[in-house]
């Protein structure tokens, strides 16, 4: 590719029938092992490597879902069929699309208080993610512990980091309970408490906030 970073895109064959799923992941020849379809992490960019890898597993998960279902409920489907049903499923999976959704709804019910603190919180994990979304399932405990410990070398306070850990969890949570991932308790490893400043043990201080 002359130097030049090659676009990674799948093909969906169904009834000899070939059409072109494109992405935005972009790497260099030497990152991608065709044979193995996957790619290959070394040198200064193996964090983008790392996450680009992660997304082409949770997209292969999400085209797997998607055959599944259409073999299911329909008894003849086409290759365009796989490719809108991924795109639809991938916006209602996304984690950034749901909390938008969620703060849109909180703001219509006058929670305006609370759809800021959501907005906070999105845009904070937003920067951790470096503006890469994830699917809500594919949302895990070592994605969780891995924001806090960049919360943390970022100096920000074990409340904060409560304090988005608690908004996140009722997000997920509110997922959940819509059917669009199961309950996997991913937030027991990370701290979702409250601590108090106490001032020479006279008093007290301590900030608390309900996530809904």
């Amino acid at each position: 590719m002359d130097g030049k970073e090659g676009g990674l895109y799948f093909q969906i064959i169904h009834n000899r029938v070939v059409r072109q799923l494109n992405t935005d992941y972009k790497v260099f020849a030497e990152e991608w092992d065709a044979e193995s379809e996957s790619v290959i992490v070394n040198g200064n960019r193996s964090n983008l490597l790392l996450g680009i890898q992660e997304r082409l597993a949770w997209d292969v998960a999400r085209l797997e879902k998607v055959v599944r279902s259409l073999e299911t409920e329909r008894r003849r489907f086409s290759a365009d069929d796989v490719i809108t049903m991924f795109h639809k499923l991938t916006k209602e999976s996304s984690l950034f699309t749901f909390m938008h959704g969620v703060i849109a709804q909180l703001k219509q019910l006058g929670k305006v208080r609370t759809s800021e603190t959501y907005t906070a919180t999105l845009n904070s994990f937003m920067a951790f993610r470096e503006e890469q979304d994830v699917s809500i399932d594919g949302i895990s405990s070592d994605l969780m512990l891995m924001y806090k410990a960049y919360l943390k070398a970022r100096g920000v306070r074990m409340n904060t980091i409560s304090f988005y850990m608690r908004n996140l969890r009722a997000v997920y949570n509110r997922a959940v309970e819509k059917g669009l991932t199961p309950q996997n308790n991913l937030f027991r490893h990370v701290y979702t408490g409250v601590e108090e400043a106490c001032r020479r043990a006279f008093f007290c201080i301590a900030y608390g906030q309900s996530a809904y």
